[in-house]
């Protein structure tokens, strides 16, 4: 097991969103030269099957984008999504305002088909997390 620690500080004045990835690489073996009893490092670098678990001394990481509140985020969560962008209640405005996933300051169809792409490529809940303005997270 490893264990790394790092800290995202934000020193900005507004909150700032940032992606976090568990892909863990390391080099190839060459093994061209193995019956001679040498093993070198190949040019190339490889994929581990890693099984990466974020936490945070802060408590946990911010799950975000569960709009139903039910826990995960899925394809429920874009439904309801999609039909408060339609006008239909289901969402509180300040829950919107964490929704405007292209930035562009408009809750709209734009943000529901961002959410729905992130779910189809593999978004998990704590991918994604939001440091306040001129906080961290550690």
């Amino acid at each position: 097991m490893y264990r790394f620690s790092f800290e995202v500080n934000n020193l900005t004045s507004e909150p700032q969103r940032y992606t976090l990835n568990g892909i863990a690489l390391t080099d190839q073996a060459d093994l061209s030269q193995e019956e001679q009893g040498y093993t070198f490092m190949g040019e190339t670098s490889r994929a581990l099957e890693a099984n990466v678990t974020f936490t945070s001394q802060n408590e946990a990481l911010p799950k975000q984008y569960d709009a139903n509140d039910d826990g995960v985020t899925d394809m429920a969560d874009v439904q309801v999504l999609l039909d408060s962008v339609n006008g239909l209640p289901g969402m509180t405005e300040q829950k919107k305002s964490a929704f405007d996933l292209n930035g562009d300051g408009i809750l709209d169809t734009a943000d529901v088909q961002k959410l729905y792409e992130w779910i189809l490529s593999g978004f998990t809940p704590l991918d994604v997390i939001e440091v306040p303005a001129n906080g961290n997270i550690g």
